[in-house]
């Protein structure tokens, strides 16, 4: 594999990253229509196993940037159909006096989630060499989606 330069690396970085969110923006358009029309735990199950078909992917990508692409596209359609289906759940099934703190929680749990992951990637880039170190951080996206 050849070496790539800083703007190549970042390129690279920004594109992957870029596929995920443009899968959640449809994953968050099209949870709509499903929860509507199956409601709202089926459509949850289902955005929950587009993420798990979609880390695997990325995690048996072996640096194929193809399936790495799909894969992260497949996972974000399953992580923005969550990011829209969470709150209404938790809005529709809690009561009114602690409604508004659970919303919150969802919130503080999301943002725990990002902190999680920034130190996962730094203790994989600092403990893990080879392929393991962007595998092992990929595969336990899966955690929460289980």
């Amino acid at each position: 594999m050849k070496k790539l330069s800083p703007i190549q690396a970042a390129d690279l970085g920004a594109n992957i990253v870029s596929t995920l969110q443009a899968g959640c923006f449809l994953g968050c358009l099209a949870s709509y229509w499903f929860c509507d029309k199956y409601g709202r735990k089926p459509a949850l199950m289902a955005a929950a196993t587009w993420a798990i078909i979609g880390v695997v992917m990325q995690a048996a990508a072996s640096g194929q940037l193809s399936v790495m692409y799909i894969g992260r596209f497949i996972s974000g359609v399953g992580v923005g159909a969550a990011s829209m289906l969470v709150p209404l759940y938790i809005s529709e099934n809690a009561p009114r006096a602690i409604r508004g703190g659970l919303t919150g929680l969802y919130q503080l749990f999301i943002a725990t989630g990002t902190m999680l992951a920034f130190w996962i990637n730094y203790g994989g880039s600092l403990n893990l060499n080879g392929k393991a170190t962007f595998v092992v951080p990929l595969a336990l996206q899966m955690v929460p989606a289980m």
